[in-house]
């Protein structure tokens, strides 16, 4: 692990070859550990734009299925960045055909994985591989193969588990396929879930008023309420009782304290989040929303698990660059134990982001986790702190 964290390929190398004559390894007993080292070798070189070492690794990798995964990293980074959409198209490409010629091949089956966990092993790695080379496509304007391979990635698919990312791909791709019933019955039910993003809500009621010709804004007057009444009687049931907040004081970015027991009498919720958590990063704004709709409720939004001795300073860096304006309150490092931090620890967090609701006499009444799109946590959420306010 301490390996694999480097970001730069030559010391994950170094890294790998004193472990290798350290321990003594027999890198064909371990070819999995030592696959990994090559893998993460390969993708610094990416990061650095240093292809041919890149592909140089990346062909040192034994295992077949490793060697897909990391490819498979290298073209949604690649994607994720817009850049060199056609080497990444090909990756996206090569990792399919690869991984084709041995999913139903016996002898790629690594000794140790019994039949079937390597079975659902290749069920689960089709869906990452399909999907990237589907948004690929998609952003170099080929949406009809798009779609094709998209709809791969969802045939072992739960629906329900489906990012909102890839449910609006999927809506969008349907769409410029002229697949108009197939799209409709797809965001109506998404919209009657409550897990459509913004833009599925337009394609919505877009296609609502051309299939029905009829006003779309009152269907979705009447979707809402119905995903108002479902989320109010499924989050009722969640309600916390006599759990009592952990009292903390924390600093502000500017120096200040700030104490939960200061702000009794206040319906308070806490956004545990971090600057290299993603999910917490793209749930900002849609919390900031939340925010302003209710001036009467005080959030408090605790960045964690900043570890080393600039955390504050990258923090700063951080809200300033985003242009952050919410009340960020930094975590205090647990001393006796690196890398634990006393106040998400107060609150048994284990994932980020995560969201406590705090009643005005100082009791935990919700607890949420993860952020799935604007829409889910804002129905969520909100229901929560409609609820805490009628107490």
């Amino acid at each position: 692990m301490t390996v694999i964290k480097q970001n730069d390929p030559k010391k994950i190398l170094s890294g790998m070859n004193t472990l290798v004559k350290a321990y003594k390894l027999d890198t064909l007993k371990y070819t999995n550990g030592v696959d990994v080292m090559k893998g993460s070798a390969a993708i610094a070189f990416l990061k650095q734009h240093d292809f041919k070492n890149f592909e140089l690794y990346l062909n040192k990798i034994k295992e077949k299925f490793n060697q897909t995964s990391y490819m498979n990293i290298a073209a949604e980074i690649l994607y994720e960045s817009n850049k060199n959409l056609n080497y990444a198209h090909n990756l996206a490409e090569k990792t399919i055909r690869l991984y084709e010629s041995y999913k139903g091949d016996p002898q790629a089956r690594p000794e140790g994985f019994n039949h079937k966990d390597w079975e659902r092993f290749m069920k689960l790695a089709a869906y990452p591989y399909y999907e990237t080379f589907a948004k690929i496509l998609h952003a170099q304007g080929q949406s009809g193969p798009a779609l094709y391979y998209l709809e791969k990635a969802l045939q072992n698919k739960d629906s329900e588990n489906m990012m909102p990312e890839t449910a609006q791909l999927y809506s969008s791709l349907l769409i410029a396929g002229h697949y108009n019933e197939k799209a409709y019955k797809f965001l109506r039910r998404e919209t009657e879930l409550g897990r459509a993003t913004k833009v599925m809500e337009a394609q919505f009621k877009t296609l609502y008023s051309l299939l029905t010709k009829k006003d779309a804004d009152v269907a979705m007057d009447s979707i809402q309420k119905n995903v108002s009444r479902r989320y109010a009687e499924e989050i009722s049931k969640k309600i916390i009782t006599g759990k009592k907040a952990s009292d903390f004081n924390l600093k502000t970015l500017d120096g200040n304290s700030v104490s939960l027991k200061s702000l009794r009498g206040k319906i308070v919720v806490l956004d545990f989040w971090a600057t290299w958590c993603a999910p917490c990063i793209k749930s900002l704004p849609s919390m900031s929303k939340i925010n302003k709709k209710n001036p009467d409720v005080v959030f408090l939004y605790i960045v964690t698990k900043e570890t080393g001795s600039d955390a504050v300073q990258r923090i700063k860096k951080f809200v300033k660059e985003h242009q952050i304006a919410l009340n960020i309150l930094i975590d205090i490092p647990d001393k006796r134990n690196y890398g634990k931090f006393l106040t998400i620890s107060d609150y048994n967090i284990t994932r980020i982001p995560a969201k406590v609701v705090i009643d005005k006499m100082g009791a935990i009444r919700f607890f949420s986790v993860g952020f799935t799109n604007e829409n889910v946590l804002n129905n969520e959420l909100q229901t929560m702190i409609d609820i805490v306010k009628m107490q």
